[in-house]
């Protein structure tokens, strides 16, 4: 490389891609259009982490050294910036979602994300924003579980026990990433103790409640088809926007959820009820094969599906505006995926024995399904018709 025209100092980029940039400067050192240079000197090809640092940082002192630079010494893990280090951990965590899907390696960066933004103010407000990654042991780590139980988001409210925990889940598994490369000697997330999270604010409708809400929901097609989705064949409201016309199998009956798809991480088959396959069908084969059902404004859509916070944030607008009415008195608990709790014991209530139940809700233990049942407060008709033994004279 010829050191008598301009360079930028070279920088190592540890993106999901790692690679070495630099740009070609003009005499007044400003950038020269279309003279970036991008080495990735074979570097994604070594998956140890550590080793991967040290020939980046090798390679990188090569590079400088040709555009008259000076080099630098090889990185020591233990020191490095800890901001750097999670980083890097969130790179991996990246990598490594076994899905070609989009909107789920888009979960991931969001998720961790929003931790590490919090994580970053955490270290601001401690005055630890340069401190290596060795340095940050587990009490540091219980200052920052004091710092999420106090900080209050823009709305002006505090996290709530399992917000908390999402976080706090996020940091042990990035700590663990650096663990398994050396990084650190622990984990200092590790067995910290999660807050303890009660029972979930979140009721079935009440049958004269689902009997006054449905047909104001009938009112607005797109809602009603994502509502009937959820009550009559127990799919999450995550399932439901992610729902193509493709996954549906008019002839058998079924929804087909890949393994990216259900919460199950495997692949999953969801009947639809008779009654309502009719509907189904009118509304689904409207739809292009490989658009998303419930797009943009909840409209299909090419490439863009609505997001689960604004499909139930369009649904508690409707349940704020029926309480207003006076047509609903109480809705607290009320929420979108109230109507998979609706779906639950409107089933046990037709009959359905916990084995029907468990196999329609695609619960993977059964003592799950028995949750259902226990709040029902169902009654065994076999135990309460029984007649065996010999009974006392009375």
């Amino acid at each position: 490389m010829p050191t008598t025209q301009l360079y930028s100092i070279p920088t190592l980029k540890r993106n999901t891609q790692w690679y070495i940039e630099y740009f070609q400067l003009d005499k007044n050192g400003c950038r020269v259009p279309k003279s970036q240079k991008k080495l990735k000197c074979n570097l994604n090809r070594i998956k140890d982490l550590q080793k991967r640092e040290e020939e980046a940082v090798r390679q990188l002192n090569i590079i400088k050294s040709k555009l008259g630079f000076k080099t630098q010494t090889i990185y020591n893990l233990h020191e490095m910036p800890i901001k750097d280090a999670l980083k890097a951990a969130l790179n991996i965590k990246i990598a490594n979602v076994k899905s070609e899907n989009p909107n789920r390696i888009n979960k991931t960066i969001q998720v961790y994300g929003d931790t590490l933004r919090l994580f970053d103010l955490f270290l601001l407000n401690k005055g630890m924003s340069d401190i290596i990654v060795s340095s940050f042991k587990q009490v540091n780590a219980l200052f920052f579980k004091d710092f999420l139980q106090a900080h209050k988001t823009k709305q002006g409210t505090k996290y709530r026990p399992r917000s908390i925990n999402n976080h706090l889940a996020y940091m042990n598994a990035l700590f663990n990433e650096l663990k398994k490369r050396e990084y650190v000697p622990i984990n200092p997330f590790f067995e910290i103790g999660y807050m303890h999270e009660g029972e979930p604010i979140r009721r079935a409708f009440e049958p004269d409640e689902r009997n006054a809400v449905l047909p104001e929901i009938f009112k607005n097609p797109a809602l009603s088809f994502a509502v009937l989705l959820i009550y009559r064949t127990a799919l999450r409201p995550i399932e439901v926007v992610q729902l193509k016309p493709k996954n549906f199998d008019f002839q058998r009956g079924l929804i087909r959820l890949g393994s990216e798809h259900s919460k199950a991480r495997e692949l999953q088959y969801v009947t639809i009820p008779a009654d309502i396959l009719p509907y189904f069908k009118n509304r689904v084969e409207q739809v292009p094969k490989d658009w998303y059902i419930f797009g943009e404004k909840l409209k299909p859509h090419d490439s863009k599906m609505v997001g689960e916070k604004i499909l139930s944030g369009i649904h508690k607008k409707l349940i704020k505006k029926l309480l207003k009415e006076g047509i609903l008195k109480n809705i607290e608990g009320l929420h979108l995926y109230s109507w998979k709790d609706t779906c639950a014991f409107d089933s046990i209530a037709e009959g359905y024995d916990i084995y029907s139940l468990m196999k329609h809700f695609r619960h993977k233990d059964i003592t799950t399904t028995q949750k259902y049942f226990n709040r029902k407060g169902v009654i065994n008709e076999k135990a309460q018709k029984s007649t065996i033994g010999v009974l006392p004279t009375f």
